[in-house]
């Protein structure tokens, strides 16, 4: 059996839509006999009727509960987001962690992700790090007294596209 996982499924239409093939093309959805899909509801027909898949299935992101636990770690920031920069999440970092950063300058916050242009400004109780690791993952949450998500804008106007963090 082929299977594809997609934690991305409304992006990756997105781009086909627009002709992009990054990682997949349209054609290859064919192929698959199991498309498995991080959003469910009307994307799921979608693939099928649209793009051919022959099977698509929703299959959601599940949090394992020995490696994602509270830890004892010391509370770092007051607030603070994993992900990688995308210019339709933007924004929403700006003016739910930066701004707030630059009003709240006693307070520490941090940004964990790859890709941030160059000419980014992070406030100095910003710390930055391009890259985390995935081992260190639950630890950077549990140093946050909040943590902030932002969806992708694809993903929220597809719906039934439950968050991994």
């Amino acid at each position: 059996m082929r299977a594809f996982y997609d934690i991305d499924t409304p992006v990756t239409l997105a781009k086909l839509a627009r002709g992009e093939q990054d990682y997949l093309a349209a054609g290859q959805i064919a192929r698959y006999d199991l498309y498995l899909s991080f959003t469910g509801g009307p994307t799921l027909r979608r693939l099928e009727e649209a793009f051919g898949a022959r099977r698509a299935r929703a299959l959601y992101c599940s949090v394992d509960p020995e490696a994602y636990r509270p830890l004892p770690v010391p509370r770092r920031y007051q607030l603070g987001y994993l992900g990688t920069y995308s210019v339709d999440r933007q924004p929403k970092v700006e003016s739910l962690l930066l701004e707030p950063a630059r009003r709240l300058p006693a307070q520490r916050f941090a940004v964990a992700g790859a890709q941030y242009p160059a000419h980014t400004i992070w406030p100095a109780n910003v710390e930055h790090t391009a890259h985390l690791s995935p081992d260190r993952h639950a630890a950077f949450y549990a140093a946050q007294a909040f943590t902030l998500n932002v969806t992708r804008a694809d993903m929220v106007a597809a719906g039934h596209s439950p968050r991994r963090r």
